[in-house]
C-alpha cells in the first residue's frame, strides 16, 4: 500500500498551516560549482518580514524527467529547518552534537563548529519569530513528512 497519499496530505496541511499564519517563502537559484540546478538561496518570511535565510538544496531525486530541480516549496523547505533546529536543540552542547554527528576527530572540529552554528542559528530564529504553538504545530507538520 502506497504511502503517498498521506504524504500529500501532510505536504498540503503544512503548506496551509503556513499560509495561514503568514509565512511566505522565497526561492533563487544559486549558482554552485557542482548541481548547479540543486542550490537554492532561501527566504522564510511573515507577510513580507524575513525571519531565516540561507542555503537550501534538493538531492537529484527531485528533477524533473529534464534533469532540471523544481523550486522548492515552502512545505520542502520547513521540515528541513525543523530538522536542523532539532539537531541543535537535543544536542546537550557541542560536544554531545559532534558525537551524534561523527565528528571525531580534531580535524573535523572546523566543520562541525559550523554545522553546530548554522543548526543554532536555524533554532533561534525559528523560536524567535514564531509563537510557540505555531513553532509545534509546524513542527508537528513538519515531522509527518
Amino acid at each position: 500500500m502506497s504511502k503517498i497519499p498521506d504524504y500529500d496530505r501532510a505536504r498540503n496541511a503544512l503548506a496551509f498551516y503556513a499560509q495561514k499564519q503568514g509565512l511566505e517563502l522565497h526561492i533563487s537559484r544559486t549558482h554552485s560549482a557542482f548541481d548547479r540546478d540543486f542550490h537554492f538561496h532561501a527566504q522564510l518570511a511573515r507577510n513580507g518580514a524575513p525571519i531565516w535565510d540561507g542555503p537550501y538544496m534538493m538531492g537529484s531525486g527531485h528533477a524533473t524527467p529534464e534533469g532540471h530541480a523544481p523550486n522548492p516549496g515552502i512545505a520542502d523547505v520547513l521540515p528541513c529547518l525543523f530538522l536542523d533546529a532539532s539537531c541543535y536543540e537535543n544536542a546537550r552542547d557541542f560536544h554531545d552534537f559532534c558525537l551524534e554527528f561523527g565528528y571525531d576527530d580534531e580535524t573535523q572540529r572546523d566543520s562541525a563548529r559550523h554545522a553546530w552554528e548554522a543548526c543554532r542559528r536555524v533554532a533561534r530564529d525559528l523560536r524567535d519569530e514564531l509563537t510557540e504553538d505555531e513553532y509545534a504545530t509546524l513542527e508537528q507538520l513538519s515531522s509527518m513528512i
